[in-house]
């Protein structure tokens, strides 16, 4: 609704009209308007600019001055604040967000975003792509995981920010700060805050973005379903301009032509031909459906053509460093390739340049110590294979409340792409408490910057140590005899930008060390490489349905299987886990359920390192 806005905006969250569900959670969805308004108390002029800035916009967005057709991309980057714990969510939840501000904010058809049959309802040309690149030009997933050691996190306001370096928030990125809490400015533990945006000229650039719950991201894995991911569509609507349609109330405006005036918010389903105001002419109908009111996920789904000329003429004039083509490639969201590691085996980890009990290595090599450090992977002087230190996991003195959680030592990016053999080579010592528990030793490699990771290895302390050692105290290995050397074949990822990632994987057992980590073209001196499965046939083939896979295992090794067309898309996966010699068997419909599609698929068992292909025909 076009009013002029000139009263100095209230918190919203005391005028919020609520229904059954806010009566008895106190929920609140934004906190915008009182960072806004804490702003201009804090700096008039701001209220002078946003004014100004107004009547300017306005006229841009009257004028149309974009051409339909182009479509502002949007750099993006989540940065997650965690203590180890479902605050810490996972990728596809941010895809999954991130799925859904591109259904909305482009009405795409066949989606929720694109089901309003409203004429006013339009493809806002607004995109978003997590950025590829981070502010070193290191390639990157879009996604910033920071330990939350002082619990900033928990009850979070703007300061939670600042523990993001200012190379993310000099403007190249869109910036989503994904935390477990965010603090009611009323102090009231009842109050519920699902996040909060600062206006494009309500403060400094290093401080714009959106503030957000991680129970609020998406649909699935930790969210809540209630909004359907659409507390950030709205606050995104924010950072591009947009008001409340109930700014002001009936007589106050959100500075859009073709927003209908409404009296305060409206909450929960949608409630056909609700009216709150009947001081516009034609007298329309409160716009429910509308993003930047407080409905539910199911019932919104509409920005109008005035909001959207409104957010591109915001973006125009206070994102155009965000949306330039040269900033677009430099964050890797425009003509992206993965750039070519220039790192080249041998590539080695030995741990003599670091410090005992630190937590940072040499080289490119980094720790990921994801319940922070006080259990996770340090650097020891205590234990050695070679040399004088290695590197550890204190898995004694885990509380028992961490089990399952993963600790990880990630390579530098490797460029394997010209080595005619490539090996990643690993001496380990480690020892069971009990018999019944046992932690786990992972290696995965990715070649797609961390984007997606392929199993690679996979044994539990009791594979590992040398015959199956259990230690009822604490482990500390005293001589060469305890440890064991594992070379796993990289012939399969030989590109140009690869990562090993080991992961530790805690089960309630005992310390475990690493020493001589090396990515080069030999295996480790004096070890054999692991042998291929072998007697391997897979019948019937062709198959109607589903075939059965015979081998046998030469060792005891753990085994994985994958199930792919010739593309490459992947259809199952089987953890067969660990295997003792001898012959085993599967079926191919224990990777898949039900019937495949006609066609021609391949069977992967992956052990020791090593890859066997089966190639299996379904035909009826």
């Amino acid at each position: 609704m076009n009013k002029f806005f000139s009263t100095v905006l209230i918190l919203f969250a005391a005028t919020v009209g609520v229904n059954a569900q806010q009566q008895n959670n106190n929920l609140h969805q934004c906190l915008t308007d009182f960072y806004y308004e804490r702003a201009i108390a804090a700096n008039p002029e701001y209220k002078i600019e946003m004014d100004r800035m107004n009547e300017q916009i306005k006229a841009m967005a009257n004028a149309h001055f974009k051409t339909t057709g182009t479509v502002y991309i949007i750099p993006v980057v989540f940065h997650v604040f965690h203590q180890n714990g479902k605050e810490n969510i996972s990728r596809d939840q941010i895809l999954d967000q991130i799925r859904i501000l591109n259904e909305d904010f482009r009405k795409i058809a066949g989606t929720p975003g694109g089901s309003s049959t409203n004429p006013l309802a339009v493809d806002t040309e607004i995109e978003f792509r997590l950025a590829n690149i981070d502010p070193n030009g290191n390639c990157f997933d879009g996604i910033n995981r920071v330990f939350d050691t002082n619990g900033l996190g928990n009850n979070a306001d703007d300061q939670i920010k600042s523990l993001v370096s200012t190379l993310w928030r000099g403007g190249k990125y869109f910036n989503v700060y994904v935390v477990s809490n965010i603090k009611d400015t009323d102090n009231n533990p009842n109050t519920t805050i699902l996040g909060y945006a600062q206006f494009p000229n309500a403060g400094s650039t290093i401080t714009r973005g959106v503030v957000i719950r991680s129970d609020y991201i998406g649909t699935i894995g930790t969210s809540s379903k209630v909004k359907g991911g659409r507390v950030l569509t709205h606050e995104v609507g924010h950072c591009f301009g947009l008001y409340h349609p109930f700014q002001g109330g009936c007589f106050g405006g959100d500075q859009v032509d073709d927003t209908p005036p409404v009296s305060g918010a409206n909450s929960g389903a949608c409630t056909p031909s609700k009216n709150s105001c009947n001081n516009d002419s034609p007298d329309l109908p409160d716009m429910l459906e509308n993003y930047m009111d407080y409905t539910d996920g199911g019932c919104q789904n509409i920005f109008t053509i005035g909001q959207k000329n409104r957010m591109n003429s915001m973006i125009s004039t206070y994102y155009p460093n965000l949306v330039s083509p040269s900033n677009l490639t430099a964050t890797g969201v425009q003509n992206y390739t993965i750039p070519a590691a220039t790192n080249a085996p041998p590539v080695t980890q030995d741990f003599e340049a670091s410090t005992a009990n630190n937590f940072s290595l040499s080289n490119g090599w980094s720790i990921e110590n994801l319940t922070g450090n006080a259990y996770g992977w340090r650097v020891t002087d205590s234990a050695k294979f070679n040399g004088n230190k290695s590197i550890y996991i204190p898995s004694y003195g885990h509380p028992t409340s961490l089990t399952r959680s993963t600790y990880n030592i990630y390579s530098p990016p490797l460029n394997l792409s010209l080595m005619p053999s490539a090996y990643f080579n690993f001496t380990v010592s480690a020892a069971q408490r009990i018999t019944t528990l046992s932690d786990s030793l992972r290696v995965f490699v990715s070649t797609d910057c961390g984007k997606s990771w392929t199993a690679l290895f996979k044994a539990g302390a009791n594979v590992i140590s040398n015959n199956g050692v259990v230690a009822t105290s604490v482990f500390v290995p005293t001589s060469k005899s305890q440890w064991k050397t594992f070379s796993l074949d990289l012939a399969n990822f030989r590109t140009s930008n690869v990562r090993i990632r080991v992961e530790f994987f805690y089960y309630r057992g005992n310390n475990l060390y690493l020493d001589d980590l090396n990515i080069s073209s030999n295996l480790a001196t004096g070890i054999q490489q692991s042998e291929l499965v072998s007697g391997v046939s897979l019948y019937p083939n062709p198959a109607t349905q589903s075939a059965q896979v015979n081998f046998t295992m030469p060792n005891k090794q753990s085994v994985q299987v994958e199930l792919t067309n010739m593309m490459g898309q992947q259809f199952g996966t089987l953890d067969l886990g660990e295997l003792a010699q001898g012959e085993h068997s599967f079926t191919t419909n224990q990777l898949h359920q039900g019937a495949l599609p006609e066609g021609v698929y391949l069977v992967k068992i992956l052990a020791g390192g090593r890859q066997h292909v089966l190639k299996l025909i379904i035909s009826r």
